[in-house]
């Protein structure tokens, strides 16, 4: 594993046939893409909407497929237990996009 400012590189099975080399880059502490190891360098890539509760979230998510998935988020937050004033986001719709001409899920 090797780390610059903006990149985090795992190499399994370093120095043989094998060898595969994933890379996160991450911007702002937060990981933006996943690079895998294939000849066109597919990759996941994420995005992330303002901190909801306090906590980064993520808000869509491309695949190296081509399809896509979307979180939109509820201004309603779920409560914990006996912590008031500790709040998870609560997800209002959640949207997977396989792409290749089929239809996307919803979730509500």
């Amino acid at each position: 594993m090797t780390r610059t400012t903006n990149v985090l590189t795992l190499t399994l099975h370093p120095g043989t046939a094998f060898e595969a080399k994933f890379v996160l880059n991450i911007n702002d502490g937060k990981t933006t893409s996943v690079v895998l190891p294939t000849h066109d360098n597919a990759s996941w890539r994420f995005g992330y909407t303002q901190p909801v509760e306090g906590v980064l979230c993520l808000n869509r998510v491309d695949t190296p497929t081509g399809g896509h998935e979307t979180v939109v988020y509820s201004g309603k937050p779920h409560q914990f237990p006996g912590l008031i004033a500790r709040k998870l986001p609560r997800v209002a719709s959640y949207v997977r996009d396989p792409g290749c001409d089929l239809p996307p899920s919803v979730t509500h």
